[in-house]
């Protein structure tokens, strides 16, 4: 049985989230592989090509009031789905988080600049 939360939305109206599947989850994790360079793809380019898919796996875990598409959510509702989704998945994607957190730290830490030249160096 997947799991579901209700988001009340007010005028009588709610919205439904509900657990992924397997199969989601897997689709999510191999495009996630696809994706290794994130931070060097312009956002432009991040929406048209992957917003639709990921709407996509939405489209089963997702049920909007009748007549409501996304594109007519306020930022409020979208937020109040957006924490009812983490609810329901924290416990399988907080470590992929925090995974990509450290590699995105490990890789914006790099130094910048090129190495010291051998006259600036001590010693020579």
């Amino acid at each position: 049985m997947r799991r579901q939360t209700a988001i009340d939305m007010g005028d009588s109206r709610s919205a439904v989230v509900r657990e992924l599947r397997v199969r989601d989850m897997r689709r999510i994790l191999e495009r996630a592989q696809d994706l290794q360079n994130l931070a060097e793809v312009p956002i432009t380019e991040l929406l048209s090509t992957h917003l639709p898919e990921l709407l996509g796996l939405a489209a089963d875990s997702l049920t909007l009031p009748p007549e409501t598409s996304i594109d007519d959510l306020s930022v409020s509702e979208i937020v109040a789905i957006k924490d009812a989704w983490w609810a329901l998945h924290a416990d399988f994607f907080a470590p992929v988080v925090a995974l990509v957190k450290a590699r995105l730290a490990t890789t914006l830490d790099a130094p910048l600049t090129a190495p010291a030249s051998p006259a600036s160096r001590p010693g020579m």
